[in-house]
């Protein structure tokens, strides 16, 4: 399997191959700054600097088994992931984003990140929870517990804030085919 890596400028229309790689190489996340990529393979993540592009292992101490969930958070201090290497289903943690051993803050498994709020405060994952195990919507800010805001309405996934922070959008298939819902960021 052969990835290429490709950035499309919205104005021109521009598509820029970045980096052609062997072997699966997952979900870019623009770092703030800009000037680098954040993707994930074989269940590690990597940091693509534009200037120079390749990929340069970000050391993730036991999250060895890192999935397309991953991001940064808006000041650039911060990685957030998703991993399964404790043994049980995907964990959502954080870490330095120069790297290190990361820290979960998810409460149980399994819980996948998706977005951080555009103040860094409040992470929002889907996650499985109770008898039924029904994909909702959380959000979750650091010292409390987890707030669920969907209600096993159907398969919920990829929720992320609004640019104002005011609102999460995400998707789900609650109708019987998926669809993009929105709903106020405290639900």
């Amino acid at each position: 399997m052969r990835s290429i890596i490709e950035t499309y400028e919205v104005a021109s229309g521009r598509v820029t191959e970045v980096l052609a790689v062997e072997g699966r190489i997952e979900a870019p996340n623009w770092a703030p700054s800009g000037d680098w990529l954040l993707v994930n393979g074989d269940g590690r993540l990597f940091r693509v600097p534009l200037s120079k592009p390749a990929l340069v292992p970000v050391p993730s101490g036991a999250a060895v088994k890192c999935n397309n969930d991953h991001g940064i958070s808006p000041d650039g201090t911060t990685i957030i992931l998703s991993s399964h290497h404790e043994g049980a289903g995907s964990q959502v943690y954080v870490m330095p984003v120069a790297g290190g051993e990361p820290v979960r803050v998810s409460p149980e498994s399994p819980s996948w990140w998706h977005g951080i709020s555009p103040d860094g405060r409040t992470l929002t994952y889907v996650a499985a929870r109770g008898e039924n195990r029904v994909i909702d919507v959380y959000t979750l800010k650091a010292g409390t517990e987890e707030t669920r805001l969907t209600n096993g309405e159907g398969h919920c996934d990829g929720p992320d804030f609004s640019a104002d922070g005011g609102r999460i959008y995400y998707n789900c298939d609650r109708t019987g085919h998926a669809q993009i819902w929105v709903m106020a960021a405290d639900g």
